[in-house]
């Protein structure tokens, strides 16, 4: 199998039944992208598969072959912070480690939908997210 992930081609082998979430974390050495509650609900595993937003533990990897995939370090160059992830930390919003890049992401997704356009919508974009230490 083969995907790019963050701009970068990589080979994977293994198992194509093994979720994602893990092949991105030990294959390819990212760790952002992480097992939460393992339900697809909380979204701490959520990237980018060719543009849409997806939950990594519960996609198998052997559906992001010959794919695109962007995680939370693909946001920005390395080294940098994306103007998400800025924001974030300007208003003092993360709330732990697991919080950040999930909501980094989101963000952008966010806004890239176009539905960032009231604070309604945003507060029901919150309403999906909740982290293990329970901010939302």
């Amino acid at each position: 199998m083969t995907v790019v992930v963050n701009g970068v081609p990589h080979r994977l082998t293994g198992d194509s039944d093994a979720p994602l979430v893990d092949v991105l974390r030990g294959q390819v050495g990212l760790d952002t992208t992480r097992r939460g509650c393992e339900t697809e609900s909380c979204g701490d595993c959520t990237v980018l598969l060719n543009g849409r937003a997806t939950r990594a533990c519960a996609t198998p990897v052997g559906q992001s072959d010959g794919g695109r995939i962007t995680t939370a370090e693909g946001l920005a160059a390395p080294g940098r912070m994306s103007p998400a992830q800025l924001a974030f930390l300007d208003e003092s919003i993360f709330a732990c480690p697991s919080c950040a890049p999930l909501r980094a992401m989101s963000a952008v997704m966010l806004m890239a939908s176009g539905e960032a356009d009231s604070p309604e919508r945003i507060a029901a974009w919150r309403e999906d997210h909740r982290c293990r230490c329970g901010e939302r």
